[in-house]
Order: structure tokens, then C-alpha cells, then sequence
């Protein structure tokens, strides 16, 4: 099952222009280097980059439903916002949270408190044989 890569509204919000491609290019290519098939998410990139591996990672810019989607993967990386995060505990899809230079939403606490998910560096360091190791 592919793993889901995405920042929600913290990639529009948080990032420039020129940032949110990059952060979208840095999220498909942590995919690719952990070998793992993965829908990355660039809704909110004006200019989104093509997928580094077509076959195996889709870019996104349009929004699909998380409960639909999150049934179908393996993991969420996400930046920890209250609707991402719900989605995925309640498929039983596990979580990883990325520290993103934005405040981190209310459900990223508990969620990492609660023991429901885990905490990561921003996605441009997240290396791939992390992100491959990751239950």
C-alpha cells in the first residue's frame, strides 16, 4: 500500500511559493529513496514538480478524500492538522508528524502524547531510509 506525504494547509500557509515546490519535490524524493510507492499531496502549490517516478509516486493537486484514501495506505506523513490526523487514526492508518516552522494544530500534542503517531524533522531532511523504516 502506498504511504500518503502531505502538509495540508501548512504547505500554503507556512511556506512561499518557491518553498512549497521544493517542499513537494523534497517529499517525493524521500519516497523514492525509501523504495516505497506514495501519493504525495501538493495541493496548495501553485507550480507543483512532476513526480521524480511516475510509476510509483503520484503528485496530487486536487483534493481526494482522506477516509477513502487513508483506507488504501500504509502510513500518513503528515504535519499534524486535527482533520488529517482524525482521518487517519480512524482507518487505523498510522501516523508520522513532521515538525513544520508553523504552530503545530491542537491534535498534534495528544496525538503524539496518546501515543497514536511519532514526530519527525521538516520534509526536505527526512531521509529516505527513515521513512522506509518507519512500522
Amino acid at each position: 500500500a502506498p504511504v500518503y506525504l502531505g502538509l495540508g494547509s501548512a504547505l500554503a500557509s507556512a511556506f512561499s511559493p518557491q518553498d512549497r515546490r521544493q517542499v513537494v519535490a523534497g517529499l517525493c524524493a524521500a519516497a523514492v529513496s525509501a523504495g516505497v510507492s506514495a501519493v504525495v499531496s501538493a495541493v496548495g502549490c501553485e507550480d507543483p514538480p512532476e513526480s521524480p517516478d511516475p510509476g510509483r509516486v503520484f503528485v496530487v493537486t486536487q483534493r481526494i478524500p482522506h477516509e477513502w484514501l487513508f483506507e488504501r495506505c500504509s502510513l500518513v506523513v503528515c504535519h499534524g492538522g486535527a482533520g488529517t490526523v482524525h482521518a487517519a487514526v480512524s482507518t487505523g492508518c498510522p501516523v508520522l508528524m513532521l515538525k513544520v516552522d508553523w504552530p503545530l494544530p491542537a491534535a498534534g500534542t495528544p496525538s503524539l502524547a496518546g501515543s497514536l503517531g511519532a514526530a519527525a524533522s521538516a520534509p526536505w531532511a527526512l531521509a529516505g531510509e527513515r521513512l522506509a523504516f518507519v512500522p
